[in-house]
């Protein structure tokens, strides 16, 4: 079966007025994934952007993935 979820982590987005980027570090081979708004990857298409988040949907599946909370404590 196909998964759920894109197999995707998300480092960073630069969301702007007409079109948003995304940067992720894909799960299963660590290549780093860069997408712009309406551009895919593995068949889940990047379709908005926003400051903490996007939306990704493959047919009638979406998912939303957000960048990691940054840690409270320093080393």
């Amino acid at each position: 079966p196909e998964p759920e979820k894109p197999a995707l982590q998300l480092v960073g987005v630069v969301s702007g007025a007409d079109e948003g980027f995304a940067i992720f570090i894909d799960s299963t081979t660590r290549d780093v994934v860069r997408l712009k708004t309406g551009e895919g990857h593995k068949g889940w298409i990047l379709t908005s952007v926003s400051s903490r988040e996007v939306t990704l949907e493959r047919g009638e599946r979406s998912a939303i993935i957000a960048l990691p909370t940054p840690t409270q404590e320093r080393k």
